[in-house]
């Protein structure tokens, strides 16, 4: 083969190796994307990606999951409240066989405050913090249970704190009849998974599983007055009020 020849498709292969291979930004810690932390529900959610990612061997080795080979890394500020819920969605018809870990602390001094490997939707990753400090800057890491490689999708939200006035009425959640005396029927935008039920002193009295095709909660067994509904589907949680005749 000619040298020349044989130099043009070194070159090709080069270009095109190099044109379809892309680490992620965030592999690194340092070049962490900062994530907006949504109210009451998962309402800012951002893409992400573990293909081409590498490991950037931050945070020691985490307390669940195995087989870590990649990682990509996102921050967030802790709300107010102190309260913040972290969660891992598949892309499309894909499955992500997540692990989600959090630290605090800084760069090169972290310390994991909690580690999931699939208690969220669908077998996902998912973590609920709560009596964080207010305006902390969390560290999230995001990885592949044994080397899975995969693209997903993240979000971090402040669970709505169970009061009257913090709980408004949308068009995307319904429940009827309002009031009610045995059966609440839930009309959601999101297709729910399971509910609770709470007095508003935050004490949970009544849980379920729903169905697709039942949409639909017996109350006949509670008092007579005000409760807090929790409608959790799969990009988080959604709260309406209801009264019980």
């Amino acid at each position: 083969m000619k040298p020349t020849l044989l130099l043009q498709i070194s070159l090709c292969f080069f270009i095109y190796t190099t044109s379809f291979s892309q680490t992620p930004s965030n592999d690194l810690p340092a070049n962490a994307i900062a994530l907006t932390v949504g109210s009451g529900s998962c309402t800012n959610i951002t893409a992400g990606t573990l293909v081409d990612a590498t490991d950037s061997q931050e945070g020691g080795t985490p307390s669940c999951g195995g087989g870590l080979t990649s990682d990509v890394w996102y921050e967030v500020a802790v709300p107010a409240s102190g309260n913040l819920s972290i969660e891992i969605f598949n892309v499309g018809n894909n499955f992500f066989d997540s692990v989600l870990t959090v630290y605090s602390g800084t760069l090169g001094n972290l310390t994991e405050l909690d580690c999931n490997n699939n208690g969220g939707f669908d077998a996902l990753s998912k973590i609920a913090l709560a009596d964080q400090t207010a305006g902390e800057t969390l560290y999230i890491r995001v990885w592949g249970s044994f080397a899975d490689r995969a693209a997903f999708e993240i979000c971090a939200w402040d669970q709505m704190p169970l009061s009257l006035e913090k709980v408004s009425e949308s068009a995307s959640l319904q429940v009827y009849p309002n009031p009610v005396t045995d059966i609440l029927h839930i009309d959601s935008a999101m297709r729910a998974h399971q509910v609770a039920v709470y007095q508003l002193s935050g004490v949970k009295v009544l849980a379920a599983t729903v169905s697709e095709n039942k949409q639909k909660l017996d109350v006949s067994s509670l008092s007579a007055g005000v409760y807090i509904m929790r409608i959790s589907h799969d990009k988080g949680s959604q709260y309406v009020r209801f009264i019980k005749e």
